[in-house]
């Protein structure tokens, strides 16, 4: 189980939020929270992900052979113990020296706090300590602050082969420049 660094639990926790490693007993909550985000920003994901459920499953855990080292997902949850965030570093499928960014998501209540850029910050620092070579990941069109904020990062833009949608794009970003 890897852990959050100090910092970033410090920047969470200066909001009333604790981040930690997250727990299997943590993803039926954290189900509940990216419906939540669907709805509120890309309802057109809701119908794919309830004739997909398993896709859950797949982003919180990683690709079959997942190497359980080089998995990060934490949980961040407020005051109260409910889940208002999520994020993890998974194995990119067939390509093991790419990490991939999955379930990136706050509630609307804990954004514009910086809080994002700190997760995905660790993140990526995570994963480079792991050994990938490279951080992919994708995102929808309608996530404008999000995509705002892997551009801000490094990431760039490459041909979204995992998704064959006009309002899905995806994002890389070399860890050893």
């Amino acid at each position: 189980m890897v852990n959050p660094y100090e910092s970033t639990k410090k920047t969470f926790l200066d909001q009333g939020l604790t981040i930690r490693a997250s727990q299997d007993s943590d993803l039926s909550h954290m189900i509940t929270l990216w419906y939540k985000i669907f709805n509120e920003l890309c309802p057109a994901l809701t119908p794919w992900y309830l004739n997909h459920p398993e896709a859950f499953e797949r982003e919180f855990y990683g690709p079959q052979g997942q190497d359980m080292h080089q998995r990060v997902f934490y949980t961040v949850a407020d005051a109260h113990g409910v889940i208002v965030g999520t994020g993890g570093v998974i194995q990119k499928e067939r390509e093991r020296h790419v990490g991939e960014l999955s379930n990136i998501y706050l509630d609307n209540l804990y954004r514009d706090k910086g809080l994002g850029k700190t997760l995905v910050k660790d993140l990526i620092g995570k994963a480079t300590k792991m050994g990938f070579d490279k951080l992919f990941l994708t995102t929808r069109t309608e996530f404008v602050a999000a995509t705002a904020l892997y551009q801000k990062l490094g990431f760039t833009q490459i041909p979204n082969e995992k998704y064959r949608s006009a309002h899905s794009t995806a994002w890389e970003l070399n860890l050893h420049p």
